[in-house]
């Protein structure tokens, strides 16, 4: 269910503040920390994530075994053609599906001479300037640059053709084509051609005319317009903090798919299992990692579930048909039965729960529910949500019982959060729902390697 699916199911149900004022500032009362204030944090642009403006960062074509397996070694600046040679050409079969190093614009795609029936040119555009090594080996700041990819075809090996057109925007997981068999690629055997130019599309144009996507070099020199691919891509992955530790209560995704949560030290991963997953409501939220973040971190014993783990025990939600109170039932591990009230309709799908999981009960069925579950407590917002205040820029992340601002948006793009997981409250119950303000969270804080608990 979507957020505005939720807002209208809300409506439906006439869904209110509906625990109270009473009861609202008993509770604001136990949690409130009059150490932090509710502010704006000063915008710091050293501080930020080297990403590209439409979000994300770089990779390889492939994977970075691949970029290594070098086709004729042919690399940068080799001689051996009708110039020293632009780019770096790599070995693959044919069919291999081709990925954009960063997200960017397609400006051209199409056949061009040299590189077969399909060259496509990609321009990007940094949140800042950077400084790397060009062909002639000296340092020149980039802001703008394009990644020209060669040889390939636009047809799949199931027959399904590619739909990009000039203009659209890719990102790293869009595939751009596929490599194109000898005979029709434009140059020998399989593989790849990868050009890095270090301007926008407009400026090489003006430059070089109808060779701005050149291949090879010529007199008079046009290297110091390019860069060696994999000098470039490690100077850019070294500009890019790495997220290396993320904050207590996230729920992570190894490559091999294990799943772990963060522990509330936020130094250690307790291992879960899928279904206890889904049960606690982390599913909505997973943060795919790499095995460099995992070996970050200390793997704990297995994450120790709320709910009680037994036939016959699983937990539940439900309301009564004259109230708009919808409670969660549950037993924990010590046996004792719950009936916990959702803050907000925010709080519960925060929770994995949509309308259609809310049982409806007679006063009969829920006199009977209140004496088997007698214990009363409230649901916040899960650990790990995000949440912001309506018609404000702040981002915040739920842990360890706070709301985390995040203030700089690149920051946020490179924790792996996305802009659809952000739920929209009024600011007024930010502390009710999410808790009260936390510390803010900062890209050098996330960049420590073992993670240290931020």
């Amino acid at each position: 269910m979507s957020l505005s699916q939720g807002v209208g199911v809300m409506t439906r149900f006439a869904w209110v503040y509906w625990l109270g004022v009473f009861f609202l500032t008993a509770l604001h009362g136990c949690v409130t920390d009059s150490t932090y204030q509710d502010v704006e944090d000063p915008y710091d642009a050293s501080s930020e994530a080297l990403v590209a403006n439409c979000g994300g960062t770089v990779r390889y074509p492939t994977t970075e075994r691949d970029f290594n397996r070098l086709y004729a070694q042919r690399v940068f600046l080799a001689s051996g053609g009708p110039g020293a040679h632009l780019g770096r050409d790599i070995a693959y079969r044919v069919d291999e599906s081709i990925y954009p190093i960063m997200c960017g614009r397609i400006v051209y795609y199409g056949p061009a001479s040299g590189y077969g029936t399909l060259v496509v040119a990609i321009e990007h555009t940094l949140n800042r300037a950077i400084s790397v090594t060009s062909g002639d080996g000296r340092k020149t700041l980039v802001t703008t640059f394009l990644s020209i990819y060669g040889h390939l075809m636009a047809a799949t090996p199931d027959g399904v053709t590619q739909p990009w057109r000039n203009g659209d925007m890719v990102t790293t997981q869009d595939r751009i084509g596929v490599v194109q068999t000898d005979a029709l690629n434009g140059d020998g055997a399989e593989h790849l051609h990868l050009g890095i130019r270090l301007q926008s599309a407009a400026e090489a144009q003006r430059v070089d005319g109808r060779y701005w996507m050149r291949g090879y070099d010529s007199n008079p020199s046009k290297r110091r317009f390019f860069a060696d691919p994999a000098i470039f891509l490690y100077e850019v992955m070294q500009f890019q903090r790495s997220i290396l530790s993320h904050p207590a209560g996230s729920y992570l995704i190894d490559p091999l798919g294990n799943r772990y949560v963060v522990s509330a030290n936020g130094s250690d991963l307790h291992a879960i299992e899928p279904l206890t997953a889904e049960q606690e409501g982390f599913t909505q939220r997973p943060l795919l990692i790499t095995e460099q973040e995992k070996a970050c971190y200390f793997i704990s014993d297995e994450y120790r579930p709320r709910f009680r783990q037994q036939p016959g025990s699983v937990p539940f939600v439900g309301r009564s048909q004259y109230s708009p109170v919808v409670y969660l039932f549950y037993g924990d591990r010590q046996n004792v039965y719950h009936r916990d009230a959702f803050v907000s309709w925010e709080a519960l799908l925060s929770h994995g729960y949509t309308a259609d999981n809310i049982g409806w009960f007679d006063e009969t069925e829920l006199d009977s529910l209140r004496r088997l579950y007698p214990v009363q407590g409230i649901v916040r917002m899960q650990e790990g949500s995000l949440v912001k205040a309506r018609g404000a820029p702040a981002v915040y992340v739920v842990s360890n019982g706070r709301r985390r601002p995040i203030y700089n948006w690149n920051t946020f793009q490179a924790f792996g959060y996305s802009a659809n997981q952000i739920y929209e409250i009024d600011a007024d119950a930010l502390n009710d729902v999410a808790g009260p303000l936390g510390t803010v969270l900062r890209l050098e804080d996330a960049s420590a390697c073992p993670a240290r608990g931020i």
